[in-house]
């Protein structure tokens, strides 16, 4: 018993080793990996309806749906078989169907040739980010005030308690001119609205928006 007990320490001693010698991945980032499994194709009936990054779905467009990648990703998609590869822009979410990882547009199907089996074994792999959907940000609002220094105050004290990037950015309606505080930088709107949820914990009342990017 004693030395199944040391074999099982040393197995478990192994593990730990090898998971603590892989780099962690930036929340948010692509991948560096190349992802192995069943793609799928869909489109033609969603024609038209907000995709999850809020783009219309345009079955012709090379598009695909993917679980976790930042929307903007440029992803090569294989077919293990055939050879052939496609480009496309990650701008759903999907599959949800297990074993799939990867749901192409019409069109990014029907350039790979899987149209009519339906589905094929690839391999995907991230090379970039690309389009409008790789420069927007989700950013939150905390204010707008008509005064530039109440919009400073109110950015020099947010910075102060560790929020950072903060900003603040003029924009004009009917005349008037207002000037808005922003906090955070995020890809994905889930991020921005953890955001916003922590600081309203901390008294600060704003929404998550989509706003030009501040950062290269």
């Amino acid at each position: 018993m004693k030395i199944g007990f040391l074999l099982g320490a040393l197995a478990l001693l192994l593990a730990s080793g090898c998971s603590a010698r892989q780099p962690p991945r930036t929340p948010g980032t692509p991948p560096s990996n190349i992802d192995v499994g069943l793609a799928s194709w869909y489109g033609l009936e969603e024609a038209g309806r907000a995709t999850a990054s809020g783009e219309p779905m345009a079955p012709e467009k090379m598009t695909a749906a993917h679980k976790t990648l930042p929307f903007g990703s440029l992803v090569r998609v294989t077919d293990l078989d055939t050879s052939m590869q496609v480009e496309v822009i990650i701008n759903d979410r999907g599959p949800f169907v297990d074993n799939r990882i990867i749901d192409l547009s019409f069109g990014a199907a029907r350039n790979l040739g899987i149209v009519e089996k339906g589905v094929a074994k690839v391999r995907i792999e991230v090379i970039g980010l690309k389009g409008p959907l790789a420069a927007r940000r989700w950013r939150v609002q905390v204010g707008s005030f008509t005064e530039q220094r109440t919009a400073r105050n109110l950015a020099t004290l947010i910075q102060s308690e560790g929020y950072s990037p903060v900003s603040v950015s003029p924009f004009e309606d009917r005349g008037t001119r207002y000037y808005r505080v922003w906090v955070g930088e995020y890809r994905e709107r889930d991020g921005a609205e953890t955001l916003q949820r922590q600081l309203q914990r901390a008294g600060h009342q704003g929404f998550a928006l989509l706003a030009a990017a501040t950062t290269p």
